[in-house]
């Protein structure tokens, strides 16, 4: 009698370079911002020249984390996904900006393909199934 192990172990397999275009800004206090873009740039580019601009659709929302802390939810309805392969600018009430840069992906998953690491402005981002950062990481708008 031959006798087949099996195991229950998920296969990692490669995962796209997309990721949930949802972001999660921390310590996030006062309105909902009532306007906002994402704009898109070459990956290293130094935020040089804007490849595209995502102004329609803006959902913001404010949720509170299981240990009170305060979150601003902000994505875009029409186009819930982004790619790793570029750089981000969000500007939220043409006051506060975010450059989401250095987005890097785990390469695998079982389920899915979380983030590995990002950078916001000078900060270093949490980055998993979302990129979240500090308020305190955005910048004024240099027009």
């Amino acid at each position: 009698m031959l006798l087949i192990a099996c195991s229950s172990n998920a296969v990692k397999g490669a995962c796209s370079d997309d990721f949930s275009g949802k972001f999660l800004v921390r310590d996030w206090s006062g309105e909902l911002p009532k306007t906002g873009f994402l704009e898109r740039y070459k990956k290293g580019s130094g935020f040089r020249a804007a490849e595209d601009r995502l102004d329609e659709g803006l959902i913001t929302e404010k949720v509170v984390s299981e240990s009170g802390k305060p979150y601003l939810r902000v994505y875009f309805q029409t186009r819930e996904i982004l790619t790793t392969k570029a750089d981000y600018r969000l500007v939220l009430d043409n006051r506060l900006e975010f450059r989401i840069s250095e987005i890097v992906a785990t390469g695998s998953g079982a389920w899915g393909c979380p983030l590995e690491s990002a950078r916001v402005n000078e900060c270093q981002a949490n980055a998993n199934a979302v990129i979240s950062f500090d308020r305190k990481c955005g910048s004024p708008v240099q027009k």
